[in-house]
């Protein structure tokens, strides 16, 4: 994964998709602990337990990953999509359920 120094930050940042976004950054009144954020993963200010900040790109890899391919991630992005897909389709006026006045509502 290439993190990327965000200029006159002390703060890295990741982008893993459109709307997936990470930061591995300090915490104020943490000291130099660095920590890692991703809100689409739910990883909201998780502790990298290191100083280092080539050892917190590492440990955040790892959490990335982990829950990039947790079951639950996986699921809630394929529930998103079917739902974009939804409106999308109601916008076009061909909604499924008017297609289809069978579909249980």
């Amino acid at each position: 994964m290439n993190w990327k120094k965000r200029p006159h930050y002390d703060e890295w940042q990741l982008s893993l998709a459109e709307d997936i976004a990470a930061s591995i950054h300090h915490y104020v009144r943490c000291g130099e602990r660095w920590y890692l954020t991703c809100r689409k993963l739910g990883l909201e200010t998780r502790s990298l337990d290191t100083e280092d900040i080539e050892e917190a790109k590492k440990s955040a890899n790892a959490a990335l990953w982990g829950k990039l391919v947790s079951e639950d991630f996986l699921i809630l992005q394929m529930k998103e999509t079917v739902r974009k897909l939804i409106d999308k389709a109601g916008d076009l006026g061909d909604h499924p359920r008017e297609a289809h006045p069978e579909s249980p509502a």
